[in-house]
C-alpha cells in the first residue's frame, strides 16, 4: 500500500462540525499552542533552533472520542488492506488539528534541518519487536479547507538504499542515516544542506541529492489519506503558496492528523 485515498469520508454536517470546531476559540474548543521542538542532543547546537527536533507550526489536540469515529469509519478500510490490526487496540492513537508554520527566525523564515529531509512516524519509545522490526503505525491527513488542493503529502524513496517503508532497525538507520543532516558518514556529506535544499520552502522540492518523491496525495476537502507511517512522507507546499503558511487556521493550511502506533508483538 501507498496510500489509501477516500473522498467524502465524512458526512457534510460532520466535517462542517470538525471545521468549525478547530476555528472557533470558544467553549470546549481546543486551545493553539506552538508545536513542541526537541533541542539537539549537541551541547554546542542547543541554541541553534535549526537543529531541534520536531516540526514548526501550530497543534490543537483534539479529544479521544473524535478518534474512536475515525476508526469506526476506517474498519471498512483495514479490513482489506491489514486485517490482522485492529486500531481499536492499538498501544497509542493521537488525533490533533495542524497548521504547517515555519519558525519564528531573526531574519524570517526559518525551517528545521530535520524538516528538509523526509521522515517517518516511527515512536522509538514504543520496544520493537523481538527481531528487530518496528511495530506497525498508521498516519492520517484530512484537510479542513478548498484552499489548499496544490499542496500535499508526498511518500520519499531514499536514494542510497532505496527504501522507502523503513520495518526494521536496521533499514531506519541505513536509509535515515544517509540522509541526517547531524550524521557525519551521510551520503554527500560534503555538500551544505542549505544549498541543496534551500530556504525559504525546503517542502517545496520533488527531489533533491539524497532522496526523491515517488507519489503525491494532493490535499482535498473531506479527503481522508492514510498510509503506513513507518514509510518516508513529507509535506509538499508549492513555492507560491509560502506566504499563506500562517498562524491563522481561516486562512493556512488546515488539516487535522491522526496517528496509530501499535505495540510490540508478543
Amino acid at each position: 500500500m501507498l496510500f489509501v485515498a477516500i473522498d467524502n469520508f465524512f458526512t457534510d454536517a460532520a466535517i462542517d462540525k470538525f471545521r468549525e470546531f478547530a476555528l472557533t476559540k470558544g467553549k470546549g474548543s481546543p486551545p493553539w499552542e506552538a508545536a513542541f521542538i526537541h533541542p539537539s542532543m549537541v551541547e554546542s547546537k542547543k541554541h541553534d533552533k535549526r537543529k531541534g527536533n520536531g516540526f514548526p507550526g501550530l497543534r490543537a489536540d483534539i479529544h479521544k472520542t473524535h478518534s474512536h469515529r475515525i476508526i469506526k469509519c476506517l474498519e471498512p478500510v483495514m479490513a482489506i488492506i491489514d486485517p490482522k490490526t485492529n486500531l481499536h487496540k492499538m498501544r497509542d492513537v493521537q488525533t490533533l488539528f495542524g497548521l504547517l508554520v515555519p519558525l519564528d527566525g531573526d531574519d524570517g523564515v526559518l525551517w528545521l534541518d530535520s524538516q528538509r529531509i523526509p521522515h517517518n512516524d516511527v515512536r522509538w519509545d514504543i520496544p520493537t519487536n523481538s527481531d528487530g522490526t518496528v511495530p506497525v503505525c498508521y498516519a492520517s491527513v484530512l484537510p479542513l479547507t478548498r484552499d489548499w488542493n496544490t499542496s500535499g503529502t508526498g511518500l520519499w524513496v531514499e536514494r542510497g538504499t532505496g527504501f522507502s517503508l523503513l520495518k526494521s532497525v536496521s533499514m531506519n538507520n541505513q536509509a535515515q542515516g544517509n540522509m541526517n543532516p547531524h550524521v557525519d558518514h551521510r551520503m554527500h556529506a560534503d555538500l551544505d544542506l542549505y544549498e541543496e535544499i534551500p530556504d525559504p520552502l525546503p517542502q517545496a522540492l520533488y527531489e533533491h541529492v539524497w532522496a526523491k518523491m515517488s507519489v503525491l496525495a494532493e490535499l482535498r476537502f473531506n479527503r481522508y489519506v492514510f498510509y503506513d507511517g513507518r514509510r518516508l512522507h513529507q509535506q509538499f507546499v508549492m513555492m507560491d503558496d509560502l506566504h499563506r503558511l500562517v498562524k491563522d487556521p481561516f486562512i493556512g493550511r488546515l488539516t487535522m492528523n491522526s496517528f496509530f502506533w501499535s505495540g510490540p508483538k508478543k
